[in-house]
């Protein structure tokens, strides 16, 4: 169902509240994956809360229609990026991310070269207490897909505009 590109604190926190909900068939890439010295700590941080790694951005966005990137804000293009050509018409991009206005135009322009949605999601709240819960405003093509897609899991999705 969901394919997380990074997987730092807002993934992981997501993810753990959806697997607790019954959200199952998580997969998620990290390029910490790819550090010796990190790609143990990452992959266990993942299997703990019932993720499955992937070997690249790629792999998750062949895998999933919904991609959800959760990567600092300087890294939030380079992700779009990474799988932009594996983009088509029934994927959902959401983009975590506390990038630019200028950022998050961009990736919803390159979201729909291919036919896809995006959704631009402010996260308003502390993830380690609330999770998946923490109060998002979303913006974009997609956002009332994603809203209805993840409202059954207890998720706080306030839709701002299209």
């Amino acid at each position: 169902m969901i394919g997380f590109i990074g997987f730092g604190e807002a993934a992981y926190e997501m993810a753990k509240g959806l697997t607790q909900e019954g959200v199952t068939g998580i997969i998620a890439y990290d390029p910490l994956l790819k550090q010796p010295d990190m790609s143990l700590t990452i992959e266990k941080k993942m299997t703990a809360v019932g993720v499955t790694p992937c070997s690249d951005a790629k792999e998750v966005a062949m895998k999933r229609s919904l991609l959800i990137a959760a990567v600092p804000a300087q890294f939030a293009l380079a992700a779009c990026e990474a799988v932009e050509e594996d983009l088509t018409a029934a994927h959902l991009y959401v983009d975590v991310s506390a990038s630019s206005p200028t950022v998050k135009k961009t990736i919803a322009e390159k979201v729909a070269k291919s036919n896809g949605k995006s959704v631009d999601a402010a996260m308003l709240g502390p993830l380690t207490v609330n999770q998946h819960k923490v109060p998002m405003f979303i913006s974009g093509d997609g956002a009332h897909v994603f809203k209805k897609q993840l409202d059954p899991y207890g998720m706080n999705i306030t839709v701002v505009s299209e």
